[in-house]
């Protein structure tokens, strides 16, 4: 049961003051940063203005603006060096609000718009739809709803099937394009000058009814259009009409108060802004809560999903090898969150062929041959003896060099046959090498390394 002064949603805003006073320096800011509550008054909406927020519901607000009999709320497009800014307007005054945020925008205009609901006494021309997935549906909050479209001679208006509550109208002055694909969907493109902005909106209905709604639509805009003299296009009159055409469009509704404790309401505020709002016996105040999604980066984070499409991780550590031996998990469309299903651990880029492995795809003996040497016209280099005082078998090598010194215009090419290879260690062991270097080296005494010997001459010897 509601009770007088119930709270239905609050923000804070920035209010638009056309008379601030201008200071030394120049001019200060109109925009002022104000906290705004959306409250229940009965069956009627009320808002209030705080300069700051409240501590408790019985705090007096320093201004207000009754909801009633009638309001209108517009979205307007950069107004006075403010991006997101939108307009109500009532049969009093007429108040400019701005957020920081488009979001936080959207989220209070469509508090607003379902203050009002279609009247019961209309009966007809109204169709059950449901809108595409698209940004300019979920900006009204009319992504993954069930709604109803009702086309009337000044306008098309968009509610809720569940409570009548209306998302949008649009006058008919205001759209631009529509169109039937005669397959169960109808399409209608917004102007700058519709009271949600400008954006396509496509609609999915039974077969047949799209062409009903085309009809109906093409009959009242060329009854409109047949008032139009065509030298007024564009001027004060087609102004003028415009507005007493929203209004007509306006009449159609009624102002009724509507709480977030409907869980239609709820349902809409997370599939269109992941906002998730406390409960009526919580003591937090009513503002969204946006659901934070957690994107997984490794395989260890891999956990339960909770209702909110989510990923909660395990409060117990799980180990590599259990992931890898229990893969089962399938992969989610349209879900970034969801990482892919792991291969096994033998083929992990980690510790792959790539990285790491002493394992080869091939062996040296499954190399080719070395090709064949070909003949080069060059003449060939003389390379000089190689002349040693050892002859161990460790220097015994056949070099094809000293072999060219005879052959002078022919040339020389490395074998296979003009290198031997050392022998064995038990070989090497019997052969007779030369004595050994003295434990000292070549020098005379222990500090000769920093002063070599010098001869009889007087030279260094070499």
């Amino acid at each position: 049961m509601a009770f007088i002064g119930e709270v239905i949603y609050e923000d804070y805003l920035y209010k638009f003051n056309p008379r601030s006073k201008s200071i030394l320096w120049g001019k200060s800011n109109p925009w002022k940063e104000k906290y705004f509550i959306i409250k229940r008054v009965g069956n009627k909406p009320v808002l209030e203005c705080f300069n700051k927020k409240p501590k408790n519901q019985n705090s007096p607000p320093k201004g207000k603006v009754e909801l009633w009999p009638s309001f209108r709320v517009e979205k307007v497009t950069n107004m006075k060096n403010r991006a997101y800014v939108f307009q109500i307007t009532t049969p009093a005054e007429t108040v400019c609000l701005s957020s920081d945020e488009q979001r936080n925008m959207d989220i209070f205009v469509f508090f607003l718009q379902i203050q009002t609901r279609l009247k019961d006494q209309i009966r007809d021309d109204y169709f059950p739809v449901q809108p595409e997935n698209s940004e300019a549906h979920r900006r009204i909050g009319a992504k993954g709803t069930h709604c109803l479209l009702h086309v009337s001679p000044y306008g098309i208006t968009l509610a809720l099937q569940s409570n009548r509550s209306v998302l949008a109208q649009w006058p008919l002055k205001s759209v631009r394009s529509y169109e039937s694909s005669e397959k169960g969907q109808i399409s209608l493109e917004a102007g700058r000058v519709a009271p949600m902005g400008d954006g396509m909106y496509i609609f999915n209905t039974e077969v047949g009814v799209d062409n009903i709604m085309y009809d109906l639509i093409d009959r009242y805009v060329l009854d409109a259009l047949e008032q139009i003299q065509p030298g007024n296009r564009g001027g004060t009159e087609e102004v003028e009409d415009y507005v007493i055409e929203a209004e007509r469009l306006l009449g159609l509704t009624v102002v009724s108060a509507c709480t977030p404790n409907n869980s239609d309401i709820r349902s809409i505020l997370q599939e269109n802004w992941s906002t998730d709002l406390p409960t009526q016996d919580s003591q937090d105040s009513v503002r969204p809560r946006q659901i934070v999604h957690t994107r997984l980066t490794h395989a260890g984070s891999l956990g339960s999903v909770n209702s909110q499409n989510s990923y909660s991780s395990s409060s117990q550590p799980v180990s590599a090898r259990s992931i890898r031996d229990n893969i089962s998990v399938q992969p989610i469309r349209n879900s970034p969150q969801m990482p892919r299903s792991l291969p096994p651990f033998q083929n992990s880029p980690l510790v792959g062929p790539r990285r790491g492995s002493n394992q080869s795809h091939f062996s040296l003996a499954d190399r080719p041959p070395a090709p064949t040497p070909i003949a080069s016209s060059a003449p060939a280099r003389v390379a000089q003896p190689l002349t040693s005082d050892r002859t161990g078998p460790y220097l015994r090598m056949d070099s094809s060099a000293a072999r060219c010194n005879t052959v002078s215009a022919s040339t020389c090419s490395p074998g296979s046959a003009d290198w031997v290879p050392p022998p064995t260690f038990s070989a090497a062991m019997r052969q007779v090498s030369s004595p050994p270097i003295a434990e000292n080296g070549p020098y005379r005494s222990d500090d000769s390394y920093l002063h070599p010997p010098i001869a009889e001459n007087g030279t260094l010897p070499i």
